[in-house]
């Protein structure tokens, strides 16, 4: 394809995300590791420029970038978010501090970072040649600099292959963790892989999380169950052009994203 098909397909996209947009619900992205790298080689991350461009685009559509939660609270009141975005990061890799945080911080762009709570400054187990976590004392500065910390469980397990008690234990134990030694509310959960089924939105919403995050891509609209809540996977791959793209997407062109039972699949699974 030419410069010039390149060119029409990338205006086409962009008018009609910016038209589609504005019933089309809150869009909520997931990343993972961001890198220097112009194109990382690992799926699931990002590069600094990737992320920049992103952003710009989410603004450039008229999309306001605000804290998760306000989305929550919205949808949990029943309103519309058809001009909400939100940028999540699962995992806690440390390219999200050393990368990430400066360009939120110019962007001025709100975020959400996802913990596992017993994953703290570790190569982490559950995603084999992955960088590092986070360290205590950088997730203290991504806090001070106005990210929020939510849950991502205690052990970064399939959440609904845990018995009933090591699921209670699990998500209590991340809350506790948050709380008590970041100060965070803790209120808000992505689940590892992605995974979860009835048992475990159960246990999540009595242990006292408000709402959930699934892996399955989508965008968040009144009516949706606060814990089978959709986002947009964010990739190598994902330019601006194929950001625009998703964003163009019509509600109901996204299916299953309210799937019951999620067991397979998801990021480092």
């Amino acid at each position: 394809m030419n410069r010039a098909a390149v060119a029409v397909n990338a205006r086409a996209a962009w008018q009609l995300a910016r038209h589609r947009r504005a019933a089309g619900g809150a869009a909520i992205l997931a990343y993972h590791d961001v890198t220097k790298d112009a194109r990382p080689d690992e799926h699931y991350t990002v590069s600094g420029r990737q992320l920049r461009d992103h952003i710009a685009m989410l603004r450039r559509l008229g999309l306001r970038i605000v804290p998760l939660g306000e989305i929550v609270a919205r949808l949990g009141r029943g309103e519309a978010v058809d001009d909400l975005a939100a940028l999540t990061f699962d995992d806690a890799l440390v390219g999200v501090h050393h990368v990430a945080l400066d360009i939120l911080t110019e962007a001025a762009a709100p975020a959400t970072i996802f913990i596992v709570a017993d994953g703290i400054g570790i190569s982490p187990s559950w995603w084999p040649g992955a960088q590092r976590t986070m360290t205590a004392s950088e997730l203290d500065e991504a806090r001070g600099a106005g990210v929020g910390l939510e849950a991502h469980s205690s052990r970064h397990q399939s959440l609904p292959r845990s018995t009933a008690a090591d699921l209670a234990e699990d998500l209590a134990h991340c809350r506790r963790v948050l709380t008590d030694d970041f100060g965070s509310n803790a209120e808000l959960l992505a689940y590892p892989f992605g995974h979860h089924d009835g048992s475990v939105r159960d246990v999540a919403r009595a242990c006292g999380y408000r709402a959930a995050f699934t892996f399955l891509n989508g965008r968040a609209r009144p009516g949706d169950d606060l814990f089978k809540l959709p986002r947009l996977t964010a990739t190598r791959t994902m330019d601006r052009v194929t950001l625009a793209r998703h964003l163009a997407r019509a509600p109901h062109d996204w299916h299953g994203h309210q799937a019951d039972t999620v067991l397979d699949g998801g990021p480092s699974s």
